[in-house]
């Protein structure tokens, strides 16, 4: 029996087809309509879409006549798509604007006129970047995601890449004055410390921060009647308004340095307050402020030495009631 070569060979290359070219769906890309774009790079962003389409394996991009290469609306498109044997079509809007562009990209499918997929995605990098954005936005498309989130080391746009802008907090360097009136002292009569300090104001809006040194002390004839403290510390507060005179409120925390009438002792202090902030849209703003401080360490009342000697002593956490007022520009 002879053996017939030309029949073989015919069905060792039918064998040899990928089935997925086989399967690939049909694609029309009609011409890409643009905003404030030069027309050759209208043409280029419809030849990249047909490239990339046919680097996916998953489609095979049909040409479609040249009287329907431009269809006004979805419904043409879809009929020229039919007519031309396609599967889907594609239409695709480029639009320019100062330093930036934006490519949407918008799916069909011709046997039931649905819209099958929508996406966008725009760059800052100029004409150099419809590459990479064509390239994710028919990737996403084949998979079935968002170009927004498939970029890879070598698809990262230059507006991905630069930094966000953000609000400008306004900044307020400021002298304060007041008091505190330190409750349950190791020892001592009730005494009030006048204080100095200086403060570092952010007002971002929502919530204004702050920065703050304060000094407080005062001596009496009695040593455990004196008060002093020095203490470095971070405030946060919520404005109630958006006004020239706006009531806040909020709390701090600060690393407090204290003597209130014993040994003295270091720690956390922790406040609460409520102040009202007068000229917010000045240069020069006054705040006036009350307020409430808990220690978070104790205080012994005497000293190592004044115990040994028989004193009784004793630890208390102190906590009282603060005022301020203060000048920022």
């Amino acid at each position: 029996m002879r053996f017939n070569l030309v029949p073989a060979l015919f069905l060792l290359a039918a064998s040899s087809i990928s089935p997925a070219l086989l399967a690939a769906e049909r694609v029309a890309v009609f011409a890409v309509s643009g905003g404030n774009v030069h027309p050759a790079y209208e043409q280029i962003a419809q030849d990249l879409f047909k490239d990339y389409l046919a680097d996916t394996g998953k489609y095979s991009v049909v040409d479609v006549p040249a009287a329907a290469a431009a269809p006004s609306d979805p419904t043409q498109a879809v009929e020229a798509g039919r007519l031309a044997g396609a599967d889907l079509v594609l239409l695709v809007r480029l639009t320019h604007l100062q330093n930036s562009f934006r490519i949407r990209l918008t799916a069909y499918q011709v046997a039931t006129k649905a819209m099958v997929h929508s996406d966008t995605l725009g760059s800052t990098g100029g004409p150099d970047e419809l590459d990479p954005v064509v390239s994710r936005l028919v990737k996403a498309f084949a998979k079935g995601e968002r170009a927004g989130t498939n970029a890879e080391i070598d698809t990262v746009t230059q507006k991905e890449a630069d930094p966000y802008l953000k609000e400008t907090a306004t900044k307020t360097f400021g002298l304060r004055l007041g008091a505190i009136l330190p409750f349950n002292r190791p020892r001592g009569d009730i005494a009030a410390g006048p204080g100095l300090g200086l403060f570092w104001m952010y007002d971002a809006r929502e919530y204004m921060a702050e920065i703050f040194v304060d000094f407080v002390s005062t001596s009496t004839a009695s040593a455990g009647n004196s008060v002093r403290a020095f203490d470095v510390g971070l405030g946060l507060y919520r404005p109630f308004s958006r006004t020239n005179v706006v009531p806040y409120a909020g709390g701090g925390v600060a690393y407090s340095v204290s003597s209130f009438g014993g040994d003295g002792a270091n720690g956390l202090r922790f406040h609460g307050a409520f102040g009202v902030l007068f000229g917010r849209l000045s240069t020069v703003q006054l705040r006036g402020e009350i307020g409430y401080f808990v220690n978070a360490y104790q205080e012994a009342a005497y000293s190592a030495s004044e115990v040994q000697l028989g004193a009784s002593n004793t630890k208390s956490l102190s906590h009282g009631p603060m005022l301020m007022a203060g000048i920022g520009f």
